[in-house]
């Protein structure tokens, strides 16, 4: 990767998933800047991009634990729209000329990106997204709890009464919890704990994760969350609860404290999603506003299309 380039890309101010010691940590050195230059060999544009392969193929695909990359603009801020948008348009395009060669294109990008004429002009599906946002210039922290829902608040009282959230550091005991609660649905756990702890460690130099327990007076811990930090957003990252304690609104008290913690240090707070019906609602269900995003598609490879497409899959990470 072009040292200089990586620098003009470092000096930029980033979401969290677009840094670099993340993509680091979890694309394990597959990745690279795509940029956009213009007539003075300035840069205009940024694009991460995560490569992979997949069964021979090759992907350009988010990054796992990543919601959404952002494409970055340097552009000078015209006074005329005509002129803005011909620069934003170019600029996409000279991103779009210089992807590396792929049979799979899937990603989404970030809220702030609107304008995705361009990848639709070469051949790009979109798709929207959605996230849950609790935007802090709409909610004070200490307005928090009364955007519940009845059966938030009712879950949250009843997990004060026994639980306390702290911080931990500890992530071998966040991946044994996380683990237990997808193999109580009986399904696999879609983040390794190897990838658990790079993120912890590549994060933690600059505080932009913390791990939130929440545990009794015999100090055991009931559920676990991963909040990822940035210069907007607090992200909920991933999370779980141990079966048998399902019932005692430790998520909903998990979730509460981040959120609330997010609000308190001038932050939106980002659910990440999600598009399934359950867990949609439940975050729903904490006064959030759903928040649209997009997802662009492309496939090179005919095959790939047609083996995706017998498989069921419509999304790789």
């Amino acid at each position: 990767m072009n040292q200089e380039i990586l620098q003009l890309y470092k000096n930029q101010s980033q979401i969290l998933f677009n840094r670099t010691y993340w993509l680091d940590a979890v694309c394990e050195g597959e990745w690279d800047i795509i940029t956009a230059w213009d007539k003075k060999q300035q840069p205009v544009a940024f694009l991460p991009v995560h490569h992979r392969k997949y069964m021979g193929f090759k992907l350009l695909v988010n990054p796992p634990l990543t919601q959404f990359l952002q494409l970055v603009f340097l552009l000078p801020q015209e006074s005329k729209l005509t002129k803005r948008m011909e620069q934003h348009h170019q600029a996409q395009l000279s991103i779009i000329s210089q992807l590396p060669d792929f049979d799979y294109f899937d990603m989404n990008f970030d809220i702030s990106y609107q304008n995705w004429l361009p990848f639709y002009w070469k051949g790009f599906h979109q798709t929207v997204r959605y996230t849950y946002l609790i935007d802090k210039n709409r909610v004070p922290a200490e307005k928090l709890f009364e955007m519940f829902r009845e059966n938030i608040r009712r879950q949250v009282k009843k997990a004060s009464d026994t639980l306390t959230v702290k911080e931990i550091e500890d992530t071998d005991v966040f991946y044994e919890i996380l683990h237990s609660t997808f193999a109580h649905h009986g399904k696999k756990a879609p983040f390794s704990k190897a990838l658990i702890t790079r993120v912890f460690q590549h994060c933690k130099p600059h505080k932009s994760i913390q791990l939130l327990a929440a545990t009794d007076a015999k100090d055991e811990i009931y559920g676990v969350i991963m909040i990822g930090k940035d210069d907007r957003y607090h992200h909920y990252l991933a999370g779980g609860s141990e079966a048998r304690y399902r019932n005692s609104g430790v998520m909903s008290l998990l979730l509460y404290s981040a959120a609330k913690q997010a609000l308190e240090n001038g932050k939106d707070f980002n659910f990440e999603g999600s598009m399934i019906e359950s867990i949609e609602y439940f975050f729903r269900s904490f006064g959030s506003v759903q928040t649209p995003y997009t997802r662009l598609v492309k496939y090179n490879n005919r095959i790939f299309s047609i083996a995706m497409g017998l498989k069921g899959m419509h999304l790789i990470r």
